[in-house]
């Protein structure tokens, strides 16, 4: 028997492919890209879903649109928040790892320096 073809959601994809490019950004750009994805999926595309139906009060389509966008606008401020919180997750684990990096060196050079001193 074949396989099945099932294709993956769009939001877990975009999930995916965030996380990816936030944790290979410098600290302050993935910080910015957290703002940026936060701003747009929380605020702007509802918002524009919002002004489109009040726009077309009375229209033939208003309900239909109603009845498939404005019901569905909460899934765009779960994914803003989603997509936010991976940018500061990554700028976070990006600022750990960078610590301990330093730490790291700077244990390096304490027993180096303690075993030349022992010598």
């Amino acid at each position: 028997m074949g396989r099945r073809y099932r294709s993956k959601s769009n939001a877990g994809t975009m999930i995916k492919d965030t996380t990816i490019v936030a944790s290979r950004l410098p600290p302050s750009l993935a910080l910015l890209l957290a703002v940026i994805l936060f701003s747009i999926f929380y605020f702007a595309i509802p918002a524009y879903l919002e002004s489109v139906i009040y726009e077309n009060q009375g229209s033939r389509i208003t309900p239909i649109f109603e009845a498939i966008f404005a019901r569905r606008i909460h899934w765009f401020k779960w994914l803003g928040t989603a997509l936010g919180l991976i940018g500061v997750f990554s700028l976070s684990a990006i600022i750990l790892f960078f610590q301990m990096q330093v730490i790291e060196k700077e244990v390096l050079s304490a027993l180096l320096l303690r075993h030349w001193l022992d010598e």
